[in-house]
């Protein structure tokens, strides 16, 4: 088991398995924050990271957003990347239509999702979704993420898709994933490499498919 010396009375302290973003000092009580070196952890230890990232700082993040009054937040991960089809125009009228259409949380660009249909001339609403590298989410959507109960095998898509009921994404996409591992948790993802531009590739011919009818 790995350890770190407390910056406040020097004792040693073990850090558990589950690699969490922060540990308490059983002798002086102090709590600080511990970061893992990426190349050190191994495969299983990405895996572990990229989920306390998301069940710990996101929850906090929305949080603040919520104390704030805020009406939206922002999540763009360090492996999101502007698409051609970008522009700060046609980004603020998205996010606006979409809040007005009770949109619950709005996507720049996903790698896969089941059943789409028009919400607006460069919006869709779909069933679920992959991918979070760009996402925008409303206010109306903050107390469903702060009350839920997250699990080991949870994937920040996975839990929005499960629950979310209005969830729209921008076509074409203004957003796509770079294809490095660390920012995805999904297992086959980080072991498979190219396996994020084949979904992104896979959602655009899907989409376009379905623009097109």
């Amino acid at each position: 088991m790995e350890t770190v010396i407390c910056p406040n009375c020097g004792s040693l302290i073990s850090i558990p398995k589950t690699m969490p973003v922060s540990v308490t000092c059983k002798k002086c009580s102090e709590s600080f924050g511990v970061e893992y070196d990426y190349a050190e952890v191994g495969f299983f230890g990405k895996i572990k990271m990229k989920y306390n990232d998301f069940s710990v700082k996101h929850p906090k993040i929305i949080k603040m957003a919520k104390e704030k009054g805020d009406d939206i937040i922002v999540i763009c991960e360090d492996d999101h990347y502007f698409t051609e089809n970008y522009s700060p125009k046609l980004l603020f009228k998205e996010v606006t239509e979409a809040y007005i259409q009770g949109a619950e949380v709005l996507s720049g660009g996903i790698g896969g999702f089941g059943q789409a249909i028009p919400a607006g001339y460069h919006r869709y609403k779909v069933d679920w979704f992959w991918c979070t590298q760009f996402i925008v989410i409303y206010n109306r959507f903050f107390d469903k993420m702060l009350d839920y109960s997250f699990q080991n095998t949870d994937t920040a898509d996975g839990v929005i898709s499960k629950l979310a009921t209005n969830i729209m994404v921008i076509y074409p996409f203004i957003s796509e994933q770079k294809d490095f591992g660390y920012s995805d948790v999904t297992q086959s993802n980080m072991e498979q490499q190219g396996k994020i531009r084949e979904h992104f590739a896979r959602a655009n011919k899907h989409m376009k498919s379905i623009s097109l009818k």
